[in-house]
């Protein structure tokens, strides 16, 4: 009886050691890269590449895309008319679906590459420590949004936030 009920633990032991072995990987939604513009994309660059805002959700733009007046959009920035001049556009740069250029004087966060990035005065860097939202928010350099009555909540890849300066 005594070989059994070891043989048995030993059983119960292995199976509960594998399981706890292979956690489960969690899922976290990234947006997909833009190939294509819709009307009402804007397009922003950061640090020499371009990522495409779409219903308030920052997306790596993969491919050259075409605004409406005909213009390409390169993915580093350079903005190619239908006549073959070249404009390359400026670090947190703003240009609009239908090729005008956009002045936008918005203080934003955007977390993209897993990194947390502020974009402010036309100048792209990285967050290297906790920097204030207004109004009682912050973000952490890990990638966190701090609320005003202290929730914390983890911002996924994407996410762009517009804040006071």
């Amino acid at each position: 009886m005594k070989p059994t009920l070891i043989a048995l633990v030993s059983t119960v032991l292995v199976i509960a050691t594998t399981a706890v072995a292979k956690p489960v990987p969690a899922f976290v939604p990234t947006p997909s890269p833009v190939t294509r513009l819709s009307p009402g994309d804007r397009l922003l660059k950061v640090s020499d590449r371009m990522v495409v805002i779409r219903h308030g959700v920052a997306r790596p733009l993969t491919a050259p895309a075409t605004l409406a007046n005909g213009s390409q959009v390169t993915v580093d920035g350079v903005v190619v008319s239908k006549t073959g001049s070249r404009v390359k556009l400026p670090d947190c740069g703003v240009i609009g679906y239908e090729g005008k250029r956009l002045h936008d004087t918005t203080a934003r966060v955007l977390m993209i590459d897993g990194q947390l990035m502020v974009l402010r005065d036309g100048v792209t860097r990285r967050i290297e420590m906790r920097t204030s939202l207004g109004g009682g928010r912050t973000v952490t350099q890990e990638g966190y949004l701090i609320e005003r009555n202290g929730t914390r909540r983890e911002l996924p890849e994407g996410t762009l936030l517009a804040f006071e300066k």
